[in-house]
């Protein structure tokens, strides 16, 4: 059972520029069922991560105009993506190969050639996630950075406020789980008189447990982005990080951070609007198909075939249809000479064979392709008092544990009374670490129809969440993604002799329809609290 979707907010932007918000954004704690997206078939699985590794290659604009190398990635991932499980399954047919050659043709290499023109280095990554790299290297920006979280790293390890978690891994300078909103005792008032925080007055029994919490809530920050989005201003303090040195210290750059923040956040956030994340580039099959063997020498031949008519820029013709492929997977074997057979000086090499099944039904003959967001103003940060979670987090590596994922697998950031809808993720810096990914994971319509629904879309027949791709945390990259999806991080350390280290920071925006308790109304909760 879905819980329902949120209210109607209309009145609150009476007064605004801002059009109205009919709707709160989705979030994964009320998705209705409709708008929970279809899995994803193992062929558009392997098409998307292609795609997206192609993009994540130094100047692949530039590359993508050569296909002789493009076919060799090719043969590289046909190699990976054959085996779906235990089994040896056809995969990247002529239709794979044109749209997905198409898909970055036609689709993100204008857009990302567009970006450039307008001085902009943000990228695309997998669907709704978007990415900028070499983030701070204009004005001294990350070394200011890195210089202030040195001297924050100081006072906290000297004040003995600082705060371990997940093994001694993962440090974190502010964390909006330290000093939230604690209902009944927040209050606003030097003299303790109004306690103006009550819990939420939710009555939906299973889900008043689940996706709200009545104890407590994070304290968002309110930034006020200028009008062009050139600028932001923290109009309210930000939790755990409000005494006076410290806002000296790290304000100022925390506010240049978000401006750079703000054309990705409106990306993401205009993908989440256009339900881009329920996007489906081929259909499933339908539930009965052919199936067939091909001969593996067969095959072989005839991938080389299509490779080759790819590079020389023909149209792709080559086939793998059950028409003189090997015939049905009943017919196994054939009738043989016994005598003929012992004559034999050497037995004859056993003939292998590929299993063929229909596994997409494509929209069209070379599918949908990618398109960009549009962007609105109901969407956009620019010109808008935003609420924000700030955290500074460090993840050490220490050589006894060489690598390191999330504690407890998947992660949702906040509950229904924050209501998360985007997460800004910048790794400002990163030593001895390699190949550092985010995963990323939707949940998904369980709907299966046939034994082989769990093959066709490489999930077991119970799957409530699907792994939708996942994004390399680069040095000096920064990354958004919508918080509609679960998230999960992989470090692994490059010398495992040697320690390792990510620095990280993160900001949470609330709904922009969501009326949250914010820092301008409340005091700074450490020295405002009233003991029970």
């Amino acid at each position: 059972m879905a819980v329902r979707r949120a209210p109607r907010l209309q009145a609150q932007y009476q007064n605004s520029t801002r059009p109205p918000i009919i709707d709160y954004l989705p979030h994964p704690l009320d998705l209705h069922k409709d708008d929970m997206p279809k899995p994803l078939t193992y062929v558009e699985q392997y098409q998307r991560r292609f795609s997206a590794s192609f993009r994540d290659h130094w100047n692949w604009t530039e590359k993508l105009k050569d296909r002789t190398y493009f076919a060799k990635l090719l043969r590289d991932a046909q190699r990976e993506d054959r085996w779906l499980g235990n089994k040896k399954v056809l995969t990247w047919q002529k239709e794979d190969i044109k749209m997905v050659y198409d898909d970055l043709v036609k689709g993100y290499e204008p857009y990302v050639a567009s970006l450039r023109e307008e001085g902009s280095s943000i990228e695309p990554d997998i669907d709704c996630v978007w990415r900028e790299d070499d983030f701070l290297d204009n004005d001294g920006l990350r070394l200011k950075l890195r210089t202030a979280m040195d001297a924050l790293r100081n006072i906290f390890f000297m004040s003995g406020e600082w705060r371990l978690t997940s093994e001694d891994q993962v440090t974190d300078f502010i964390n909006p789980y330290c000093w939230p909103i604690v209902y009944g005792r927040s209050c606003i008032s030097d003299t303790y008189d109004d306690i103006v925080v009550e819990p939420p007055n939710f009555k939906r029994g299973y889900y008043e447990k689940v996706l709200y919490s009545k104890k407590f809530c994070w304290l968002p920050s309110e930034f006020e982005v200028s009008s062009d989005g050139e600028s932001t201003r923290i109009a309210s303090y930000i939790n755990n990080l409000a005494l006076m040195p410290q806002e000296r210290l790290l304000y100022p750059i925390l506010e240049k951070i978000f401006t750079y923040f703000v054309p990705m956040f409106d990306r993401t956030l205009a993908d989440i609007e256009g339900r881009k994340y329920m996007c489906r580039r081929v259909r499933s099959p339908p539930s009965d198909p052919e199936i067939w063997k091909l001969p593996e020498e067969t095959y072989k031949r005839r991938w080389e075939r299509l490779l080759a008519q790819f590079q020389r820029g023909e149209k792709l013709q080559e086939n793998f249809d059950s028409d003189s492929s090997g015939g049905e997977l009943e017919d196994e074997d054939e009738d043989e000479d016994p005598v003929r057979e012992r004559r034999r000086s050497k037995p004859a090499p056993r003939q292998r064979y590929i299993r063929v099944r229909e596994l997409a039904t494509y929209k069209r003959k070379i599918g949908r392709r990618w398109e960009p967001p549009e962007l609105s103003k109901s969407t956009s940060l620019k010109g808008q008092t935003v609420k924000v979670v700030v955290r500074l987090m460090d993840i050490n590596l220490p050589p006894r544990s060489p690598n390191f994922v999330t504690r407890g697998g998947w992660m949702v950031e906040g509950v229904l009374n924050e209501r998360i809808v985007a997460t800004g993720i910048y790794c400002y810096s990163q030593r001895n670490i390699e190949n550092a990914k985010i995963h990323f994971s939707v949940p998904i319509k369980e709907n299966p129809k046939d034994k082989d629904w769990g093959l066709v879309h490489n999930l077991g027949m119970r799957a409530d969440f699907q792994a939708v791709g996942a994004t390399s945390l680069k040095d000096n990259r920064a990354i958004t993604f919508p918080n509609l999806f679960s998230y999960r991080l992989d470090l692994p350390l490059k010398e495992y002799d040697r320690p390792g280290y990510c620095k990280f920071v993160i900001f949470y925006i609330c709904d922009p329809g969501h009326q949250a308790s914010n820092l301008q109304s409340i005091k700074v909760p450490k020295a405002f609290f009233i003991a029970s």
